[in-house]
């Protein structure tokens, strides 16, 4: 509410010294999901940059961070309460969530301690992910993704048979894929233009091969699997 508030300096025991008050407003803007970046200073210690958006439910967002002069800070999504959705842990990149309601949401840009810099804030409007199947020894299929996108493809594999994950043409910087059944399987990485894995396949069944580019990476590649 407005008014006058009071800061109370309480030193602790028998202490007693000289401290100096800062007093700051957060830096407020809006930015919106899909659209321009945001560029950000925080000049001043204790400062906090807040970007409100507005949401729809079910709508994927992801938030990137480039350029980044602060020596570390946190990035979080803000749900409509003001209450924490989702934060990146002191990294630059929030992988995508899901907004749970129509509203306005905030990207909430903390630096740690007394830090102050710049930044340019992004927030990404993630398509839905990509699916799709793979024949052992057929065609190629071209996967295209979008930051925060991911791809599931499905390919029916035999107890016994050795295999290779292929990925060639890749416009992606680096990504992580995967190769599992319900009941468990692996994951491993590549970068690079071109990269295969050769694995073996212990039980029958539909395996799904997950395609998940590195941070903000996007670009595409051609997919196949061949035997071996």
């Amino acid at each position: 509410m407005s008014g006058t508030y009071t800061i109370l300096v309480d030193p602790n025991w028998d202490t007693t010294g000289a401290v100096t008050l800062t007093l700051s407003e957060e830096v407020l803007g809006w930015i919106t999901p899909g659209g321009a970046s945001v560029p950000v200073t925080i000049a001043r210690a204790g400062q906090r940059a807040r970007l409100f958006f507005n949401g729809t439910a079910g709508q994927r967002v992801s938030i990137n961070v480039i350029g980044a002069t602060f020596t570390s800070y946190n990035v979080l999504l803000l749900n409509p309460n003001g209450s924490t959705l989702a934060n990146t842990g002191g990294q630059q990149f929030l992988e995508p969530q899901t907004l749970p309601s129509t509203d306005v949401y905030a990207v909430l840009l903390d630096p740690y301690q007394a830090y102050t810099g710049s930044g340019t804030v992004i927030v990404y409007d993630v398509p839905p992910d990509i699916t799709g199947s793979l024949t052992i020894n057929g065609a190629a299929l071209p996967v295209t993704l979008s930051v925060g996108q991911k791809a599931f493809l499905t390919v029916a594999a035999t107890a016994g048979q050795w295999i290779t994950l292929r990925g060639t043409n890749s416009t992606i910087g680096c990504l992580e894929f995967a190769f599992y059944l319900p009941t468990g399987g692996w994951v491993s990485g590549a970068c690079g233009a071109t990269w295969q894995q050769v694995t073996y396949v212990s039980q029958t069944g539909t395996y799904t091969f997950r395609l998940d580019p590195y941070g903000a990476y996007a670009g595409s590649l051609d997919v196949s699997v061949t035997s071996p």
